[in-house]
């Protein structure tokens, strides 16, 4: 049934908007494009994050064959969409970040941490997509489980940017 999906998007969209709608860009003076990027970085994040778990969980209780078809998918989507996380993300780092000297405090060592993070983050994806994938999909033995690993390193590396997000997010701000 389509119902989940569509109550899971809802979800999603009212959190999303619930964080757009407070702190930065209430007050920021692009009010209009900056909650723009951040909802976009927010639903695609959320998109990559929530897709992860239930892909491992596909991966250890699926056959090959299907657990193909829904990585093929699932990296088709993915392919198109995290590179959004990155252009919303430097919309809106051009947007808040005040000069260079910033990135010599809390706020700009954390968002480098981020950056550091989402490209460390690159290379599993693309050896996943590029390399993983097509394995999967001739039914290769060491497939199947070399992609669960990769994508619980994943999961673990999403995990430590939002840890990092939150404590930017909460504790400091681009301008002290």
């Amino acid at each position: 049934s389509v119902w989940p999906l569509r109550v899971a998007t809802l979800g999603a969209a009212l959190a999303a908007a619930s964080l757009v709608l407070t702190g930065h860009s209430r007050t920021h003076s692009a009010h209009g494009l900056f909650p723009l990027l951040l909802g976009l970085h927010l639903l695609v994040v959320a998109f990559w994050f929530g897709a992860l778990w239930p892909l491992v969980q596909v991966l250890r209780g699926e056959t090959a064959a299907i657990a193909a078809a829904v990585v093929a998918r699932f990296s088709s989507l993915a392919t198109r969409l995290v590179p959004l996380i990155l252009v919303a993300g430097i919309g809106m780092a051009w947007l808040l970040v005040p000069d260079r000297s910033v990135f010599e405090r809390p706020y700009g060592l954390l968002l480098l941490a981020k950056l550091a993070g989402f490209t460390l983050l690159m290379p599993l994806a693309a050896f996943n997509k590029w390399r993983l994938t097509p394995a999967l999909a001739a039914h290769a033995p060491v497939a199947l489980p070399t992609l669960r690993r990769v994508v619980v390193a994943e999961f673990v590396l999403i995990c430590a940017v939002l840890t990092v997000t939150a404590n930017l997010t909460a504790f400091y701000s681009p301008d002290g």
